[in-house]
């Protein structure tokens, strides 16, 4: 094995004799000389081994893939799985949860992602506070990645079964629990928010249980205000399909004063959807929730905490208290299987919820004149 350098490159050049004896000039990818001549050494000794018979010659694209940075093969992945039709949103987890086992465990290249590795990295994950559900979402990912430079020729063969990474008992999850807001609460925080603009936000989700991510995903050509409806692209949706939601006025009235304070040529309903500790704050001005030594929401004496998802909550149990059939009640809150809801009674259940006689003399006692765009 020879190195030397050509006029072309910097880099440090590697001659040497292949597996078919014959000679080969390829670059090292480095102008370190050290790092060349060891690279160089791997080279000719596989290929010694292929001649003498030690190596089997379908064994070299393996071990080419070994060497490359592990960064290269996830950057080949998420192509993949862009082509394959993968949401973007799911796409993300995906790779961050592959990245952090590879930061965590100082995994360079893809023969250090070993079984040993991802245990040790969930065992980290355990004692940080991660739930079982989201630990087996972890394994779960990173075997997906693995099974794909399996079938992708990069893996001889994989390690990561559930023999060797158990998943974990979901049966233990510590699962949040949540509460709905009172009507009280929903006026205290009303006028902790008000003024900032952000109770438009928060009235929105209350009156439509959309989720965080639909929420954001919102754009202005989604909502009709005349005819009252409100479209769920399956572009945003959890469940990855179209869903139209009828609009109560309270409803239409968050979505008003947001035309209003939305900046202008902005099609987002809601450009900066609060941020968890922004609504944390708000509940704790309001004296609806405190909050923990972290800045996270701290829970009440029955262990149940109010976060941006209780929105939703609050939705889904002013629903319940109103007397909407549970088939309805999974048509609005798009839970499921909903094709054989009828429409119209949709429509009829909201139309009665927007129309509780309690709710409406509460909210016609607030004043209706939100903030200008000037007090945001």
């Amino acid at each position: 094995m020879q190195l030397f350098k050509n006029k072309r490159s910097a880099k440090w050049q590697i001659r040497y004799l292949d597996e078919h004896g014959q000679r080969r000039d390829v670059s090292s990818g480095t102008t370190s000389r050290k790092v060349a001549e060891e690279y160089g050494a791997k080279l000719a000794r596989e290929a010694h081994q292929v001649r003498t018979g030690l190596l089997a010659p379908e064994q070299l694209p393996l071990r080419a893939h070994g060497r490359r940075p592990l960064q290269e093969h996830l950057d080949d992945y998420a192509s993949w799985c862009r082509s394959d039709g993968q949401a973007e949103d799911a796409l993300r987890t995906k790779l961050r949860d592959v990245g952090n086992l590879a930061t965590s465990t100082g995994c360079a290249y893809l023969a250090d992602m070993t079984a040993a590795r991802l245990v040790r990295h969930l065992d980290k994950l355990m004692s940080e506070g991660l739930a079982p559900r989201s630990l087996n979402r972890v394994r779960s990912n990173v075997r997906a990645f693995l099974n794909w430079c399996l079938h992708t020729g990069r893996m001889a063969s994989r390690d990561l079964n559930k023999r060797t990474v158990p998943k974990r008992n979901e049966a233990l999850d510590r699962r949040r629990k949540r509460r709905a807001l009172t009507v009280d609460e929903e006026r205290r925080l009303r006028e902790a928010s008000l003024l900032s603009g952000r109770w438009w936000t928060y009235q929105l989700v209350l009156w439509t249980g959309l989720r965080r991510g639909e929420l954001a995903g919102l754009r202005w050509d989604d909502v009709d205000l005349e005819a009252g409806v409100l479209r769920v692209r399956a572009a945003v949706a959890k469940a990855k399909r179209d869903d139209e939601l009828p609009l109560v006025h309270q409803a239409v009235e968050a979505l008003e004063h947001l035309r209003r304070l939305c900046p202008t040529g902005c099609g987002m309903v809601v450009p900066r959807v609060p941020a968890k500790e922004t609504l944390y704050g708000d509940l704790e001005r309001a004296g609806v929730q405190g909050r923990t030594a972290t800045g996270s929401c701290a829970a009440n004496a029955a262990g149940e905490r109010i976060d941006f998802h209780a929105l939703r909550t609050t939705f889904a149990t002013r629903l319940a208290n109103a007397g909407v059939a549970p088939q309805v009640l999974k048509r609005l809150m798009r839970h499921g299987n909903v094709a054989t809801t009828d429409p119209n009674d949709v429509e009829l259940a909201t139309s009665d919820l927007g129309a509780q006689r309690a709710r409406a003399a509460d909210m016609a006692a607030m004043p209706h004149d939100g903030p200008t765009e000037g007090e945001q």
